[in-house]
């Protein structure tokens, strides 16, 4: 909603505003893979593709100013909970006498595959939580998420309950650690 009141400002100021989030890591972003969100004007949206062309080869305008960062916190909402049920799933294997490390594998060649397999399993297998993204961020993005879905009439129930399994992660002291360190929640 930041961006809806920056938009207002400017707007009054005869200032066209585009909205732009990036989605994906820091490595991606350097490689230039992850995708940006626009939302604003088409006209000025059109006038900043060409600098846009230069961070990444893919990027969808989502409408008007502030549908942007609504759309991170869809695609947010989905990342966390592929961390969320993949750790549950690890936990699961371990508590059932699986090797974690060999179910992480059939994960990935069944259709349960998530690319959240490639980024963040072997963290989970290993403990290095060495962060990419903190897990308290998510939190925070989390309860946006949960702000969002109430102003706009949406129950989130699966949302609800990550926000339990975030917060014990943070109470056990992974708040600063990497969003994978969910996997903590299920000890």
């Amino acid at each position: 909603e930041d961006a809806v009141a920056v938009n207002a400002e400017l707007v009054q100021r005869e200032v066209d505003y585009v909205e732009c989030n990036v989605v994906g890591s820091s490595e991606q972003a350097r490689h230039g893979e992850a995708i940006c969100l626009l939302g604003g004007y088409l006209s000025a949206v059109s006038r900043v593709q060409p600098y846009v062309d230069l961070l990444t080869s893919t990027a969808f305008h989502v409408g008007y100013v502030g549908t942007a960062s609504r759309m991170k916190l869809a695609i947010n909402l989905v990342l966390g909970m592929h961390r969320a049920a993949l750790a549950e799933a690890l936990a699961l294997a371990g508590a059932a006498g699986l090797e974690e490390s060999l179910t992480l594998q059939v994960l990935k060649a069944s259709p349960a595959y998530s690319r959240v397999m490639d980024t963040k399993g072997e963290k989970m297998l290993t403990g290095d939580f060495t962060p990419q993204a903190r897990l308290a961020q998510h939190r925070k993005d989390v309860e946006l998420m949960l702000q969002l879905g109430e102003r706009c009439g949406q129950t989130l129930p699966l949302t609800s309950v990550h926000r339990e399994l975030l917060d014990r992660a943070i109470s056990l002291g992974y708040g600063d650690d990497d969003n994978s360190a969910i996997r903590r929640a299920f000890d």
